[in-house]
């Protein structure tokens, strides 16, 4: 449980880090994600997550 919690807030900082740093390039962002066709969102989401695995499965084992 205390690596699941570990990696949870290591997930809200990195994906908190953005809107802290920069809002209006983020809104300019959301803005642009809301005009992109769902499947290039849905295939670049496969692909991070893709990345995600691979990372873990190299390092973590």
């Amino acid at each position: 449980m205390e690596l699941f919690m570990t990696a949870l807030g290591l997930v809200l900082i990195i994906e908190g880090l953005p809107y802290f740093i920069g809002p209006l390039m983020m809104q300019r962002y959301a803005l642009a994600m809301a005009t992109m066709d769902p499947r290039v969102l849905r295939a670049g989401g496969l692909i991070l997550m893709s990345l995600g695995l691979g990372i873990l499965y190299a390092f973590v084992g």
